[in-house]
């Protein structure tokens, strides 16, 4: 899968977006809900609470469009086919958990 905008000066949390956009096209095409584990507040706030907020004032905070918006609008549209459940995990901790685990290497 390409992502158009790889390489440019994005954010980390543009990067955490881009990741739970992936693993939400995967689990749709797969037809399965997902399970996602991120240590980014910003993506779990979103996909609990701001999107259908932002829905409702066209994508924009104080008349100023939301940043990463198409990936954004994408991510919750696919959560209306699609059950998406969110669970933050502490990010670069040490303790041997899979979340840990896998949060950390993918942090990388």
């Amino acid at each position: 899968m390409i992502i158009i905008d790889q390489g440019t000066s994005h954010s980390t949390q543009h990067a955490e977006v881009i990741a739970a956009l992936l693993a939400a096209r995967k689990s749709l095409k797969e037809r399965q809900d997902l399970h996602l584990f991120s240590d980014s507040w910003c993506v779990l706030n979103e996909i609990d609470l701001w999107s259908g907020k932002w829905e409702h004032t066209d994508w924009k905070i104080n008349g100023k469009a939301i940043w990463s918006k198409e990936a954004w609008k994408e991510l919750h549209q696919i959560g209306r086919d699609i059950k998406i459940q969110v669970y933050h995990v502490d990010a670069h901790e040490k303790d041997e958990s899979l979340q840990t685990k896998y949060n950390n290497e993918v942090d990388k």
